[in-house]
């Protein structure tokens, strides 16, 4: 095993971690943007697919973010009348004519 297998599954860790810690401070940084919807960072393991060979790709773990695109934004008022926001659970249907005989999106 060469020298870097020792350490890559400590060092996918604390890479995961960081990772980690990055997200929650994206998200605190936007505590107070409208519209935002904050993020969650899980953790997947990561298997070796050469274990037998005894090569340096041991496993460890991966970070993946996943965006909470159903639970509520922060709101904020505006004097614009061309502002709009959902207050509660819904999302904004849309047609690509004027008159609504385009395709709905």
């Amino acid at each position: 095993m060469a020298i870097y297998g020792a350490f890559a599954v400590s060092t996918l860790g604390m890479m995961a971690q960081s990772h980690s810690l990055q997200t929650i401070g994206v998200n605190i940084a936007n505590i107070n943007t409208g519209g935002y919807k904050a993020a969650d960072t899980r953790f997947a393991t990561v298997l070796s697919r050469t274990f037998e060979n005894h090569q340096s790709d041991i496993g460890g773990v991966r970070p993946q973010d996943y965006q909470r695109i159903d639970s509520q934004g922060f709101l904020v008022t505006s004097q614009s009348d061309l502002h709009v926001a959902i207050n509660g659970k819904g999302f904004f249907i849309l047609n690509t004519q004027l008159d609504g005989s385009g395709e709905t999106l």
